[in-house]
């Protein structure tokens, strides 16, 4: 077994994980989703193929609590139960995460059971083997790729990701792929598609690798970015038709079972 070929699931006992999604007051459909975890109650699986992946998956889509993690933790046995906190919620509970002293995971009490606890930080981290690209498609998606269908899609991602059009793959529909008004999904053109590299170590290169390319190809567009307090625009990014910050290990992936209020 590689150590690698891990996926982590956490599920936060108190709040929905999964993205929620309500009318505004001009009958208008808006999605929220939780921006972060505070504390939830995580357990790693081993994943070493398509058909564990998406046997996996099919289970966490059931659940409103649940996400993946895109990552390993290897400070924890596979299979044992264990706390991801924030940083935050450390402090809470008087431990430092810079502390030099702090002998990771530690031990902490929540609801009656000891659990070892870490965080999603990245020296807590491992990359799993497992690559999400993740397409989001939005009103500043140029046309011409917001309405391509998916082989198409994966046509053009293999100019920045020579060969995935032809190594082993797994699509999964995304939250808002899965939220229908009448009959159409809020998200049509949206959705996930996961493919497992040979060598988990390539994660990092591959973020800043593909940014380049796109850019580079000419299929890169500005995209802005909002203040989360003000919701006033602040700067702009660059987008392109993978979204390449999910490459991060730790992400929250939400992949739990959509929640609409009516």
């Amino acid at each position: 077994m590689k150590n690698t070929d891990i996926l982590t699931v956490v599920r936060d006992p108190r709040w929905p994980l999964g993205k929620q999604f309500s009318f505004d007051a001009d009958g208008n459909i808006s999605k929220k989703s939780a921006a972060c975890i505070s504390l939830g109650l995580a357990v790693q699986h081993h994943v070493p193929d398509v058909a564990a992946l998406e046997t996996l998956l099919a289970e966490v889509a059931e659940d409103s609590h649940a996400a993946i993690v895109n990552a390993a933790f290897p400070h924890i046995p596979l299979g044992i139960e264990f706390l991801i906190l924030s940083e935050k919620e450390f402090m809470a509970r008087g431990v430092a995460r810079h502390n030099a002293s702090v002998s990771w995971p530690v031990t902490l009490k929540y609801r009656g059971t000891e659990y070892p606890a870490l965080g999603r930080f990245k020296e807590h981290v491992a990359p799993s083997s497992w690559l999400l690209l993740d397409r989001d498609v939005d009103e500043h998606t140029p046309s011409h790729y917001a309405n391509l269908d998916y082989e198409s899609w994966i046509a053009e991602v293999d100019k920045l990701l020579p060969g995935i059009a032809n190594c082993a793959r797994l699509r999964a529909y995304s939250s808002s792929a899965r939220v229908c008004i009448g009959e159409a999904p809020v998200g049509g053109g949206n959705g996930h598609t996961w493919v497992q590299l040979a060598n988990a170590a390539d994660t990092d290169r591959l973020r800043s690798v593909v940014k380049a390319r796109a850019i580079a190809l000419g299929m890169a567009w500005k995209k802005p970015r909002m203040s989360r307090d003000s919701g006033e625009e602040i700067r702009h990014d660059v987008a392109s038709i993978v979204d390449w910050s999910v490459f991060t290990p730790g992400r929250l992936v939400f992949v739990g079972k959509p929640m609409v209020h009516v």
